[in-house]
């Protein structure tokens, strides 16, 4: 990892370009960094003046007194590569490149940038940008930016470190930030990323002792190794990383041929990634320091179950509503937790002593009742969480929540405190702040955090689980590199289902025929009904080529079938490679499914699962998890699905087994992992289940790189 020191926290800065102009991009540096007093050494290049603002200023880098560890460029973009020339030739450690004008506008901007790239690779000078507003270090009070540094004057640093690809987003979002409580240590806007790119401004935040938390606004992606390994690295160190994707609606690029390329757009590929790695994501920009703020407290639940104190009913029940939507639960409370709490209603009520707990009459005549009543939640093992909930603006509602922050500052169970009224509630929004405790004005926020911690929670249970099993495989490298061999540059159905089954994957019983005679016979040996589909490289769509003909319950019926698909192909698709037709026993579909594997030119291959046939049409949806997967993968992938309860035996289907779906989905992991890049997806579509609960795949495709160039 390179050391980013100089660029963070540099002890001398030159500014290339300065100017004396006010409000202007090019003064707006000196200033920042004269209004927070900063420390080091600052040396203006500007060959037109001999001062600005008390400090001098040099014609160029050569006749500087000595070597900054960090130049800001605030040039005109042609002026911009001999400057970082110099830096290069005088061992300038890092430079923040201000200056708009490269890759996002065209060729030639494209072609300056790869040269800085080069530039950088050469000579180990660390650039941030082109294009970028800047790095702040709030924990040293140092600025190199020309944006707004007004919070740098009344908030400290914190432990929350800050990274936008989205550059005119880093210094609101600083403010936003503070708004919200939550303190940022280092914010960086890595612009065009020509060198530092965010993933690795990323891990070296997630290694700095002053970061605890990392909140990331995304654009792409550019290195899916790299990305892997930075949420791996997060998983033991257990900082959490919140992202917010921005251009969501890109697809990918690689669907022409597969349906699950189809499902995997680069935005649903992302959110693959970020469920199986931990990355918390938020909805939008204003989720992003409301989960910071409970990350930040440093409690995770250990299962979904949440607890209310409220004194207002309508609030509890948005809890309780906006926690199933979530997959958390409000669990029944133990008998000695109803005890306790029946201390603190009237005789009449006792028997309505329930979760959520609407204590309104108590809580407004004893404030200090808040605390042994979120004790006895606290003490329930059914109880993960706590959200404590309350109208009280002003003193009264600062008397309740310092009853809670007195009882419950040891306990390792998160706690969200809100506060249903706006600015009259500040002084308890501010009780709950300074303790460490997230303050919401919204409960339903309030469970979306704790959803969001238990993602978490759950990721680093994985991560300890899984990590051990993740390149386990079930193939023995020989004979499968044999059966790919076999497989060939344009494997038809037949083909790639053969290839499955030598790979361990249970696919519908069928032969290949090449005359309407050897058709009829594997039709008798296989038992009526039966399915005919024509078998070409060139035909994927074998219904638009009329090649597909079902339930053919007789010999005379085959016999026809065969006939006419190979009639209607040869006028459909008269150039098509014909190897035969393929019979297969027509087994009943009451569900069908979909799974294989997607090939993503960023993170390589994702497993994938999902409801197929007319349910894709209802959820449109489908889990993917980059491979390798481990079981705990598979059982977090099932679950997501919004059909999942079908799988479980809902509206009359047959009940899926657990253990089949796992079996497909590892071995599927383990044809991604052995083939590396020979395939670049596989489709089984439609998978169906049996009687007892196994999983068939009645058709199959199975791409090669080949087939992706041809096409």
């Amino acid at each position: 990892m390179r050391d980013l020191r100089p660029l963070l926290a540099p002890t001398s800065i030159a500014i290339v370009g300065a100017s004396s102009r006010p409000h202007t991009v090019a003064s707006r540096p000196l200033t920042n960094l004269q209004q927070v007093g900063y420390s080091g050494d600052i040396y203006l290049i500007n060959p037109n003046s001999p001062e600005i603002a008390g400090v001098r200023c040099y014609p160029n880098l050569d006749e500087l007194p000595g070597v900054p560890d960090v130049a800001l460029v605030v040039l005109p973009s042609k002026h911009v590569m001999p400057t970082l020339e110099s830096c290069a030739r005088l061992g300038v450690k890092a430079a923040v490149v201000v200056s708009a004008g490269f890759a996002e506008t065209g060729r030639e901007g494209a072609e300056a940038q790869a040269r800085m790239r080069e530039l950088s690779r050469e000579h180990g000078l660390v650039i941030c940008g082109p294009n970028s507003l800047g790095v702040i270090n709030f924990v040293d009070r140092i600025p190199l930016t020309f944006g707004s540094v007004t919070d740098m004057n009344h908030a400290p640093g914190g432990r929350v470190g800050l990274v936008s690809q989205s550059g005119g987003l880093l210094v609101g979002l600083a403010n936003r930030a503070f708004d919200a409580g939550v303190n940022i240590s280092y914010g960086v806007a890595t612009g065009n990323e020509a060198d530092l790119d965010l993933t690795e401004a990323l891990h070296y935040l997630a290694e700095d002792p002053h970061t605890d938390v990392l909140v990331a606004v995304i654009e792409s992606i550019r290195n899916g190794p790299r990305f892997f390994s930075l949420c791996d690295r997060l998983m033991e160190l257990k900082k959490p990383l919140i992202a917010y994707k921005i251009a969501r609606s890109e697809l990918g690029s690689a669907a022409a041929l597969s349906h699950t390329g189809a499902l995997a757009g680069s935005y649903e590929t992302l959110q693959a990634v970020f469920r199986q790695k931990g990355v918390i994501e938020a909805g939008d920009i204003d989720e992003l320091f409301a989960l910071a703020g409970a990350c930040s407290a440093g409690r995770l639940p250990q299962g979904p179950g949440i607890g209310v104190i409220t004194d207002s009913g309508g609030a509890g029940a948005i809890v309780a509503d906006r926690a199933e939507d979530l997959g958390l639960t409000v669990p029944t409370l133990a008998e000695d937790t109803v005890k306790r709490l029946k201390e603190f209603v009237p005789p009449f009520a006792t028997g309505e002593v329930s979760n959520p707990f609407d204590a309104t009459a108590a809580i407004s005549e004893n404030p200090a009742s808040v605390g042994p009543m979120s004790q006895a939640f606290l003490d329930d093992s059914a109880i993960d969480g706590l959200v404590v909930i309350t109208a009280g603006s002003g003193e009264p509602g600062k008397a309740r929540f310092t009853a809670l922050l007195e009882h419950v500052s040891s306990t390792p169970k998160p706690i969200f405190g809100v506060t249903l009224a706006g600015s009259s509630a500040d002084l308890p929004y501010q009780a709950l702040r300074s303790a460490n405790i997230p303050a919401y004005h919204s409960s339903g926020k309030a469970v979306e955090s704790m959803a969001a911690l238990l993602h978490f929670s759950r990721a680093l249970e994985r991560h300890r689980i899984g990590s051990r099993d993740r390149e386990r495989t079930g193939l023995k490298t020989d004979e499968f590199q044999e059966t790919l061999e076999a497989l060939g540059e344009a494997p038809t159905e037949y083909d790639s289902k053969c290839f499955l089954k030598k790979c361990g994957i249970p696919v519908v019983d069928e032969r290949l025929a090449t005359s309407a005679e050897e058709a009829v016979s594997k039709a008798e040996s296989l038992g009526f009904p039966v399915v005919l589909k024509i078998q070409s490289p060139q035909i994927i769509h074998k219904t638009e080529a009329g090649g597909i003909r079902l339930d053919l319950g007789n010999p005379k019926d085959v016999e026809s079938a065969f006939e006419a698909i190979m009639n209607q192909v040869k006028e459909t698709a008269p150039a098509a490679d014909i190897s035969g037709i393929l019979v297969s026993r027509m087994l009943p579909t009451p569900l069908e499914l979909i799974a294989g594997i997607h090939s993503d030119p960023t993170f390589g291959p994702l497993v994938l699962f999902g409801l197929g046939g007319i349910w894709v049409e209802v959820f449109d949806e489908a889990a993917m998890r980059p491979a390798p997967v481990t079981a705990e993968d598979i059982a977090d992938m099932v679950g997501q699905l919004r059909g999942v309860s079908l799988l479980r035996g809902a509206r009359n289907m047959p009940v899926v087994k657990p253990e089949a779906i796992e079996s497909l989905l590892l071995t599927l992991s383990d044809i991604a992992q052995a083939a590396g890049e020979s395939l670049t997806g596989i489709d089984i579509n439609p998978l169906v289940p049996t009687v007892e609960g196994d999983l068939v795949a009645l058709d199959a495709s199975v791409f090669t790189k080949k087939q992706e160039t041809d096409n």
